[in-house]
């Protein structure tokens, strides 16, 4: 690859390749092919011999660092920039790989003042490496926990990379807005507020927010702070400093600003304080020292694993749970999985009419894993939970009952971050007996998650109330900013962890006014929009290429209540949708209603699912999703009387169709303590005239299309 000898030289002296570095360019030439060829020795050892001929070369040592940061030696690249930058320390290029170095040698923490440097000056120039550096730090705060920390550094990231890895970043920050696990306020953008006020202190506020372009908010942050030593009631400002203290993973701090510009807000905009005190709840919760860590136990299986098994199978207060794709701990296939009860269940099958005393709470999980066909890694065992006397109790028991077959490590490893004490109920799992009738489990689930929400949440004093219950705080009108906010955090947890919530009868009980539709126009964009706004968003004035964007948003987000709104509200304009829109709408529905426990809306929107399948071209794969929806559905209660021709119809057109759907179709069924017909099952076989078949149905199902249970 020929170098343009009129391009600035990549020495970064800001002259033309012609008049400075020429003499070298035959020889980088070389060593570029090698690197583009993965021939990194041979480079190496080329560049060794140009550096000995020119060891201050800008172009030289900088090649040379970028190969060892490739080959993963991030000390030595330290080493080479350190001497070179203490003669040359304006160098652009090489404070990025400088930086770039140290994040990877030393953190984030450690390397904080380089990286500044580093995105300051690089921002123009070099903007790959500004989005290489985002990207890491990005990793790092999700890593952390800090995810609205590391959504702001994805999407600066996204802007700053070449156009090839932009796709990339784009699919990577889809997936953190998809994980339904982070609370919903954090996966979704937060605009900086416009401060308002005179000059000079707008002309400072603005310099300060510069520093936001090119990811030093924590820069921004100080800069703000300063100012408001003259200026301490501007609502807006601490806004800002929040977002920012926020956006560069100083939680506690962000917090704290966010709080008080929810009491400046207070009185004036509602809507803005509420949002800013939802925040600095949900921050202050990331950031506490305070509550329980879940911890693991790892341990090598030294007996045979059949053996452990049978062991495990007989202690009663482990339930064997069937294995599910999902059923891994980084990524690993296991032998068995159980569930640890706090007691044992004392009958097989739940009563008709369960109570909440038959809740059982699960404590923790159990994987075991045999050893490789290839005896490379040893049999392994897992034992995961919150850290706490239930926990504890159970582990030591465990531990106990295996040691002949185990070799446990002698102290846990904390597995993930500390769950503050008023959350843990909502990270309560509770175990049902697996012979119980789905409807009958789906009972209790339901006792329980009432029982949370109802009784537990409304009496358990809450950081974000200065220490009050719910029930009290709704006495205090002080505190009406605070407990609105509450709620949302609530709604937050709710979300994250499926339980369903009626906002409105906790707002009710509480004595609370929902607050009130946001402001818009038609040039509104709704993309600017949190997702707490978006809940305020008068859904039926929206125009349609509005509506459209917030469909978009809604499905992303996955916020139950808000997608319900919008959803139904886009079908009354089928305008507004193509044939792919439409499909993703019906099946967003029908898994709301279906989690929720509403079987007949969810059997409704299946049927409209299958109608629109039905209008399409070369519809199989399409007609067959919804009939797994239905099948799964009606699974649920084995005496459904239309769950007998739904599984003929599988047993009779679909299996011998698509022969790899059956074990899938059998384990939906092992799960539901259902025999299939093919499996000797003594479901009524089909009546005449019941089995439906699609129009296309001759048609060849095409390769890697055909979506099934698990994938």
């Amino acid at each position: 690859m020929a170098f343009d000898v009129y391009a600035s030289c990549p020495c970064g002296s800001g002259k033309k390749l012609k008049f400075c570095c020429i003499g070298m360019a035959d020889d980088m030439e070389r060593i570029s092919r090698l690197m583009h060829d993965h021939q990194m020795r041979q480079a190496q050892q080329l560049l060794e011999t140009l550096l000995r001929k020119h060891p201050e070369n800008a172009w030289a040592v900088t090649t040379r660092s970028f190969l060892d940061l490739e080959a993963g030696d991030a000390a030595s690249a330290i080493q080479r920039l350190s001497s070179f930058l203490e003669k040359h320390p304006e160098h652009e290029f090489a404070i990025g790989l400088y930086a770039l170095a140290r994040l990877r040698h030393d953190g984030p923490r450690e390397a904080r003042k380089d990286i500044q440097r580093a995105l300051q000056r690089c921002a123009k120039r070099f903007p790959d490496i500004v989005s290489n550096l985002l990207e890491i730090l990005s990793l790092e705060h999700l890593d952390a926990g800090h995810y609205l920390a590391a959504r702001e550094h994805l999407v600066l990231a996204a802007r700053f990379c070449p156009e090839k890895s932009r796709e990339n970043l784009f699919m990577k920050l889809l997936e953190l807005d998809r994980d339904t696990v982070i609370p919903y306020p954090f996966r979704s953008v937060h605009k900086l507020p416009d401060v308002p006020g005179e000059e000079p202190f707008v002309a400072e506020v603005k310099k300060a927010l510069k520093y936001t372009s090119v990811g030093c908010w924590d820069i921004a942050a100080d800069l703000l702070l300063r100012l408001t030593t003259d200026h301490p009631d501007v609502a807006e400002q601490w806004h800002a400093i929040g977002l920012c203290r926020a956006a560069s993973g100083a939680e506690a701090a962000a917090a704290e600003a966010l709080h008080r510009a929810a009491a400046q807000y207070a009185g004036r905009d509602a809507g803005t304080a509420v949002e800013c005190e939802t925040l600095s709840q949900l921050l202050a919760w990331n950031s506490s020292s305070e509550g329980r860590a879940r911890m693991r136990w790892c341990g090598e299986i030294t007996a045979s694993v059949s053996k452990l098994l049978t062991l495990l199978d007989e202690l009663p207060f482990l339930q064997r749970v069937p294995l599910l794709p999902e059923s891994n701990l980084s990524g690993q296939d296991f032998t068995a999985v159980y569930e640890v009860l706090e007691r044992p269940f004392g009958y097989e099958v739940l009563p008709e009419h369960p109570t909440l005393d038959c809740v059982v709470r699960s404590t923790g999980s159990l994987w075991v894993r045999d050893r490789d066909a290839d005896a490379s890694a040893p049999a392994q065992i897992w034992l995961q939970g919150v850290a706490g006397e239930d926990f504890d109790r159970q582990a030591a028991a465990l531990r106990e009952v295996t040691a002949a077959d185990v070799r446990w490590n002698p102290e846990p490893e904390i597995a993930s971050g500390k769950i503050p004490e008023e959350l843990l109920p909502f990270f309560t799992k509770i175990a049902l007996p697996l012979k119980s009738p789905t409807k009958r489990r789906r009972a209790v689930t339901d006792l329980w998650h009432r029982h949370l929400v109802d009784e537990v949440w409304f009496e358990t004093p809450l950081r974000g109330l200065h220490g009050r219950t719910p029930r009290e705080a709704a006495a205090d009108p002080s505190l009406r900013t605070e407990l609105l906010a509450a709620v949302y955090v609530l709604d937050a947890s709710c979300e994250a962890h499926r339980i369903p919530l009626d906002l409105e009868a906790v707002f009710a009980r509480l004595g609370l006014e929902p607050l009130p539709p946001i402001a818009f126009t038609p040039e509104t964009s709704v993309q600017s929009l949190s997702a707490l706004q978006l809940q305020r968003l008068p859904v039926e004035q929206l125009t349609d290429e509005q509506l459209v964007a917030v469909v978009n948003r809604v499905l992303l987000i996955g916020h139950r209540r808000l997608s319900r709104k919008v959803l139904t509200a886009v079908l009354q304009r089928p305008e507004c949708l193509n044939d792919a829109d439409r499909a993703e709408v019906y099946q967003a529905l029908y898994r709301q209603a279906s989690d929720a426990g509403n079987s007949e809306e969810a059997f409704e929107w299946i049927a409209q699912g299958r109608q629109h399948a039905q209008s399409l071209p070369h519809n199989f794969v399409a007609v067959l999703h919804w009939d797994l929806n239905e099948l799964g559905l009606r699974l649920r209660d084995p005496d459904d009387p239309q769950l007998p021709d739904l599984l003929n119809r599988f047993d009779q057109y679909y299996l011998s169709k698509v022969p790899n759907l059956r074990p899938s179709v059998e384990r939906m069924c092992q799960l539901h303590g259902v025999t299939p017909p093919w499996l000797g099952g003594a479901l009524a076989p089909a009546t005449a005239g019941t089995l439906w078949t699609p129009e296309s149905a001759s048609e060849p199902v095409a390769a890697g299309k055909l979506w099934l249970p698990g994938q």
